[in-house]
């Protein structure tokens, strides 16, 4: 059974994406408490509750980004604007720029990673727009982005949400 982690719609489909808030899809069974059901997450050892509710974690983390918010027919970006992230993730980000993309708009996105090598580029669609004061906080879903650049990005995500935790990698993979 594949159910959404925030709303928690149960789905008995093959679908990724929950259709009613967009988030990733995980496999789920449910688990029987003394004081009622809930869902756990298979394949891990935590339930919902834990660290991150999406499939690809996020760590909030503010950098500079580029981004194209129009692209040309011939899929080339038409220029690039620059932007700041509010937090990153395998499946997507969360940044803050100055101008404005509606929903379903499909951009791309030049990330470099802080202390990393190399430029991450990648189409992504907007799933949602904020305004706040002069600036649109914009959540982009990544779109193409092959398994090497997202495990990339997921190892970054866990190695700032260690960091942040004041527990050392070195430390963190002896738990294991």
């Amino acid at each position: 059974m594949k159910v959404c982690p925030l709303c928690e719609k149960e789905y008995l489909e093959s679908l990724s994406i929950c259709d009613a808030c967009n988030s990733w899809l995980v496999e789920a069974d449910r688990q029987s408490l003394g004081n009622g059901e809930r869902w756990r997450q298979l394949g891990t050892r935590e339930d919902y509750i834990g660290f991150e509710k999406r499939k690809d974690p996020r760590v909030e983390i503010k950098f500079p980004i580029k981004v194209c918010f129009e692209l040309l027919l011939s899929g080339y970006p038409e220029g690039l604007s620059h932007a700041d992230t509010h937090d990153i993730g395998g499946g997507g980000v969360l940044f803050e720029a100055d101008q404005y993309a509606s929903v379903n708009t499909i951009i791309e996105t030049h990330i470099a990673l802080p202390g990393e090598p190399g430029i991450l580029r990648t189409l992504a669609k907007v799933i949602n727009v904020k305004r706040h004061r002069d600036l649109f906080i914009t959540t982009a879903a990544f779109l193409r982005i092959d398994a090497v650049h997202r495990a990339k990005v997921n190892r970054f995500v866990e190695e700032r949400y260690l960091m942040n935790s004041g527990v050392t990698l070195s430390k963190a993979k002896s738990l294991t």
